[in-house]
């Protein structure tokens, strides 16, 4: 069961503690190499499984706040399921390949990754802290102002470019996310 739900797209992300009789080294060893977070046996203090059980949630939230940064680089610092990191690679490499459509969105996304919208809402959240809707949105940020810094386009142009329909949009979006305007941020950062 445990090799099963680790070798799942699906549900790989789920902590497992094995609570088995199986006391031995070669038991344990095995327990680990089919993907368990912790192993547990029998007879147990229940004070000790709560403990561990807080301790994996704690991992599991930091690992959360740290995987994913708002302009969509992964921390290649923080340790993943194999299937976990290629399902955020994908993700983000889908947001890079389509951002400056207005049409993408969340949908374009879960079709081709070719999971239902639960368990990809529910997959997501487990691995990141940020919403998928506000990842897509920090990266069109994060490529507007890139382009607000290096070109000589306009900022409606820039807008379009990072897959804004409404120019005026683009502005309160990014005024929210860099306390100034694109305008004056142009201004400032313009070479």
């Amino acid at each position: 069961l445990c090799n099963n739900i680790k070798n799942d797209l699906r549900y790989c992300h789920i902590p497992v503690v094995l609570l088995t009789a199986k006391v031995t080294i070669n038991d344990q060893i095995n327990g680990y190499e089919t993907g368990a977070d912790d192993y547990i046996f029998k007879p147990f203090d229940g004070e000790l499984l709560k403990a561990r059980i807080k301790n994996l949630l704690a991992k599991k939230e930091s690992l959360r706040r740290q995987l994913i940064g708002s302009d969509c680089v992964i921390n290649t610092k923080t340790r993943i399921n194999s299937l976990d990191a290629t399902f955020i690679e994908k993700i983000i490499k889908l947001i890079y390949q389509h951002y400056s459509n207005p049409e993408f969105n969340v949908n374009d996304i879960i079709d081709n990754i070719g999971m239902s919208r639960s368990v990809f809402y529910s997959k997501f959240k487990a691995l990141s802290n940020q919403s998928i809707n506000d990842l897509i949105t920090n990266f069109r940020l994060k490529k507007a102002e890139e382009l607000i810094r290096t070109s000589n386009l306009t900022i409606s142009e820039i807008a379009n470019e990072c897959g804004f329909h409404d120019p005026a949009y683009f502005s309160r979006v990014f005024r929210k996310a860099y306390n100034i305007s694109p305008t004056d941020y142009k201004k400032v950062h313009s070479k």
